[in-house]
């Protein structure tokens, strides 16, 4: 099911919420609402993962292990928005 989350913006951005599905996930991570803000995603203990733009193709995650993962979204001039966590199935 979809989680809405509110989406703080920068200097250009208005305030918007945006979703995250599925959670927990196999293959692909979709992220409605945040297409062109950047992303990392951060293994539990710390160490980046992988890092993009995100897009309604969502973000492709079947080379990942299972686990806790953080999703941290960026928007103008790499301000963090916003930490999520997922869990890989």
């Amino acid at each position: 099911f979809p989680v809405t989350i509110a989406r703080f913006g920068g200097l250009n951005e208005s305030l918007t919420g945006f979703q995250i599905y599925p959670n927990p996930v196999e293959a692909r991570l979709y992220i409605t609402g945040g297409e062109g803000l950047a992303y990392q995603i951060v293994a539990l203990n710390g160490p980046l993962v992988t890092t993009g733009i995100i897009s309604a193709e969502g973000l492709v995650l079947e080379n990942l292990y299972q686990g806790i993962y953080f999703v941290k979204i960026s928007g103008n001039f790499n301000q963090e928005i916003t930490t999520l966590k997922i869990i890989k199935l």
